[in-house]
C-alpha cells in the first residue's frame, strides 16, 4: 500500500481557435466584348488575361461575345499581323471599362 497523493492527469492541450470561414468569392463581372472590323479585319487579334481567370480570352475582329471576369487586374494584348496597326478597328467591353481601345 502506498500512501500519498494520486498523480493528477496530464493537463489538456490548449484548444485551438475555431477555423475562420473562407472569404466569400467575389462575383464575376460580365460584359459583352466587341471588336469592330476596321479596314483589314483579318490582321486584327487580341488577348485579355485577367487575375483569377484560368485561360485568357482571345479573338479577332468582328467579335461580339459575352464574357465574365473576376474583379482585379487584366492585361489586354493587341496585335496586328501586318504591323501597321488596327486601321480603325476598336476593342471595347463597356461594363468593364468606359473606353474603346485601338492599336496604332
Amino acid at each position: 500500500w502506498h500512501s500519498g497523493a494520486c498523480p493528477s492527469p496530464p493537463p489538456s492541450p490548449p484548444s485551438l481557435p475555431p477555423a475562420l470561414p473562407s472569404p466569400p468569392s467575389l462575383p464575376f463581372i460580365t460584359s459583352v466584348v466587341k471588336v469592330s472590323g476596321g479596314s483589314y479585319p483579318e490582321e486584327v487579334s487580341w488577348s485579355l488575361d485577367c487575375d483569377g481567370l484560368a485561360d485568357p480570352i482571345t479573338g479577332g475582329a468582328h467579335y461580339d461575345e459575352m464574357h465574365a471576369v473576376p474583379p482585379g487586374n487584366c492585361t489586354l494584348d493587341m496585335s496586328d499581323s501586318h504591323g501597321d496597326g488596327w486601321n480603325g478597328a476598336e476593342w471595347s467591353a463597356l461594363d468593364w471599362t468606359d473606353g474603346k481601345f485601338t492599336f496604332n
